[in-house]
């Protein structure tokens, strides 16, 4: 497993080694997962403001989304001599030790997307998951009022920013007695989380009222391979919003979606490392909140 690992690695870093750059500094963006397209938006936004401070940028990352092959990217990484490294983090703890080695080899770090707050990075940007979740789980009370059933949709079960908005959705349902009653683990895999969502829709379509969606992952899938889910009469909401997602919101198939600005993200990330490491007295704060906006058939059409 180890060895197929380094390869996907080598093969991640490798697509930069032909590239010649005259910047005098190099940071590294790392999302989960090369193959998870929810992190695109903010691949794109850091790649342009790379070119607009005139650093160079490596978008690096393992093959798909797994803790073991993160921790191999950012070993990678810190071998490579990197000015600074921004990550979106698997595990809210597992990444810690890594983490510490890059900054103890003179490299800045700092988290966006997913949090490891109790590692050593120097700030985070992102949503507040939370926050999020909790807004989440206020829709679904308007929505199907009390005495309900959910199920949950995540990613990962060690990542922080996911499981903070199951909690922020728990609080919030709690006074109206719906309660989550499964919660499945596509790991950040989207043939995963539409079978997921289509063959427990499929087997228990009358046992519960409604989805949440902990992240965006079945807005990527094709609507005419779930036929069960499409015809889902329950409620739906989802934490997160795609262009690809927009019939599932047309359709009233999704009722409300909250989304986070991954753009956002990527290019503070590169702004605010590039900006501490030519001017050393910079500083930001530990937690940078990117915003979230609400997308609903009301307004689909602006998104």
């Amino acid at each position: 497993m180890k060895r197929i690992v380094a390869i996907a690695v080598l093969i991640m870093l490798v697509n930069f080694t032909g590239q010649v750059f005259a910047e005098d500094i190099t940071i590294a963006l790392i999302p989960k997962g090369l193959d998870n397209p929810v992190f695109e938006p903010a691949r794109i936004a850091a790649e342009d403001e790379a070119k607009k401070l005139g650093v160079k940028l490596l978008w690096v990352g393992a093959a798909e989304t797994d803790t073991e092959a993160e921790i191999s990217v950012i070993e990678e990484i810190i071998k490579r001599g990197v000015d600074a490294i921004g990550i979106s983090v698997n595990d809210a703890t597992a990444l810690n030790w890594v983490i510490a080695k890059a900054i103890d080899s003179g490299i800045l770090v700092s988290t966006w997307d997913s949090d490891a707050q109790g590692s050593k990075r120097l700030f985070y940007i992102g949503t507040d998951n939370y926050k999020g979740g909790f807004q989440c789980g206020m829709e679904m009370k308007k929505l199907l009022g009390g005495k309900k059933k959910i199920a949950a949709l995540s990613g990962d079960p060690g990542a922080f920013n996911l499981n903070e908005r199951i909690r922020g959705f728990t609080d919030a349902v709690k006074d109206a007695d719906i309660k989550i009653v499964t919660v499945m683990y596509c790991y950040d895999n989207i043939e995963r989380a539409a079978s997921s969502i289509e063959s427990y829709t499929k087997t228990n379509a009358d046992e519960f009222d409604g989805w949440f969606f902990v992240g965006g992952w079945p807005l990527f899938a094709q609507l005419d391979k779930l036929p069960n889910f499409k015809e889902f009469k329950g409620k739906v909401v989802c934490f997160d919003y795609f262009p690809p997602g927009k019939p599932w919101v047309e359709q009233g198939i999704i009722d409300v979606c909250v989304a986070q600005d991954f753009a956002k993200m990527g290019r503070l990330s590169v702004r605010y490392l590039a900006e501490m490491l030519r001017k050393k007295d910079a500083t930001y704060p530990e937690i940078n909140d990117s915003g979230l906006f609400r997308v609903d058939k009301s307004n689909i059409q602006e998104y």
